[in-house]
This record gives structure tokens, C-alpha cells and sequence, in this order.
């Protein structure tokens, strides 16, 4: 689930790329209409003018609807997709993997990622800063990793959590 560009409604996205919207979120069409996606839809991000979005694939495919932009989508890869995050102007997103590599299109500049240093954690979520200059990762363990200007305010590694970190949110 994801705020319109607006903040004015939202739009919710089932596993099978189904894309429903609410408020004054427009709808601009999803999987089950073209045919299927390659993977489980794992994100929605309307984008900056209103009348378009992405939606992001487990297998790391990008479909853009209405006037949604398409930057690009990462070589396919063994390793699943949990999270997306555009950046604030709309400009282009971010693609993190569950081994928490992070890859950039558009506007979008990649600043770094935990690749390599999540051991058996998983990274689960990613979320921009309000100016686009940097992000947060975070893990299915409560880690959280800044990159760019987003300052490390902390996170769960270490706390006892009853289930997993699924997603974050941020601005």
C-alpha cells in the first residue's frame, strides 16, 4: 500500500500485480490486464504527476502504467526483489534484493548497500530521504543501513522481535 502523489487516496497491490486505488489515486491499469507479470508484484509507486506508476516484481521486472516514466529494471538474477522506493521527484526508483544489493534507475544514484554484509539476514525494505539524496535499508532482523545523507538514527538489530521487519515507510 502506497499514498497517492498527493497524498489524497492510495493504491494497494495484490501479489498477482492486481492494482486497486482508492481516494483520488487513478487507477492506470495492472498485471491481470496485460497478460500476468513475471513474479509476485512486491511494490506500487505512483509517480510524481498522479497518472501513472510503477510496479515492481519479485524477479526484479518493471512495469510502468499510464504516464509513468520506465528507467529500466535489473538483469535477472536468483536472488528475489523485496523492495522499491522512487525517488521524491519521481524521476526514477530504487530496487533493493534480498541480499540487500541496490540498484538505481533514473535520477535515482545508488549509494551504497549491504551486499555482502548481511550474513543469513535478509533485507526487506528500502525508503528514501525527503530530498532523494540518500536511503535507508532495512532487515528482516531490525537492521537498518544509511546511505547518502540519511543519518543513521538507529534501528532493531539485537532487540527481540516476535516475527520478522516486512516493510518500513519513511518521509
Amino acid at each position: 500500500m502506497v499514498p497517492s502523489s498527493d497524498g489524497a487516496g492510495y493504491f494497494m497491490v495484490a501479489a498477482d500485480g492486481g492494482v486497486f486505488a482508492f481516494g483520488d489515486a487513478r487507477f492506470a491499469g495492472s498485471c491481470p490486464g496485460i497478460g500476468g507479470c513475471a513474479g509476485a508484484a512486491v511494490a506500487v509507486m505512483p509517480d510524481a504527476s498522479g497518472n501513472g506508476y510503477w510496479l515492481i516484481t519479485s524477479t526484479g521486472s518493471v512495469y510502468a502504467f499510464g504516464d509513468a516514466r520506465y528507467f529500466g529494471a535489473p538483469p535477472v538474477r536468483s536472488v528475489s526483489v523485496t523492495s522499491a522506493v522512487r525517488t521524491p521527484d519521481g524521476g526514477g526508483y530504487w530496487i533493493l534484493f534480498a541480499d540487500g544489493q541496490v540498484t538505481g534507475f533514473g535520477d535515482a544514484v545508488a549509494h551504497g548497500d549491504p551486499a555482502g554484509a548481511l550474513g543469513g539476514d535478509r533485507a526487506t525494505a528500502i525508503f528514501s530521504t525527503a530530498d532523494g539524496a540518500g536511503y535507508w535499508v532495512a532487515t528482516a532482523a531490525g537492521a537498518v543501513y544509511a546511505y547518502g545523507d540519511a543519518p543513521p538514527d538507529g534501528g532493531m538489530a539485537g532487540a527481540h522481535l516476535n516475527a520478522p521487519i516486512i516493510a518500513a515507510s519513511g518521509w
